[in-house]
């Protein structure tokens, strides 16, 4: 009686190289849900933050209020000197004023005007690059619509539907 007590080298061999394949194939996959996720995360938070404002606006018949007011958007960024989004290791957001300007927000800024910048590649700024777009939601009062807009940077990652490379929108 031929008793059967495992699998073979050669058949664990096999199988193992088929795993090994598939794990290069689906990486590079991965590794764009993942940075897909983090545009589409940035994105939806400074779009709720600004929503919140325009509402907490209207309810309190305020014109300009603050990030304190409506106790949201102040979580750090990666390198804990401003507000911003955290992913870790050099990777996030951080908040500013105006998409074109340095100016972080504070808790006493407008919250009607929000732009989510990326944080430079390994912290070292335009050397290297940037993980993604740069990206603004404002509420513009007189015409009572948002307007997105974005900026492409050194490197970054994007797509179409991240940051519209000729409309420069989103």
């Amino acid at each position: 009686m031929n008793k059967n007590n495992g699998f073979s080298i050669q058949e664990l061999v096999v199988v193992i190289s088929g795993f090994s394949i598939l794990a290069l194939i689906s990486f590079p996959k991965i590794s764009d849900f993942i940075k897909d996720f983090k545009i589409n995360h940035a994105k939806n938070l400074i779009t709720s933050i600004v929503r919140q404002c325009v509402e907490y606006s209207e309810i309190n018949d305020l014109d300009n209020p603050t990030f304190s007011d409506i106790g949201m958007g102040m979580t750090l960024n990666p390198y804990e000197d401003s507000y911003g989004i955290d992913y870790g290791d050099h990777d996030g957001f951080t908040y500013n004023t105006t998409i074109s300007s340095a100016m972080p927000t504070r808790e006493y800024s407008s919250c009607m005007r929000l732009s989510a910048k990326s944080t430079s590649i390994k912290g070292l700024g335009d050397e290297t690059g940037y993980h993604y777009p740069h990206f603004e939601i404002m509420y513009n009062s007189l015409s009572g619509e948002y307007e997105k807009t974005c900026v492409l940077q050194i490197n970054a990652y994007n797509k179409p539907r991240h940051c519209n490379a000729d409309t420069l929108s989103w």
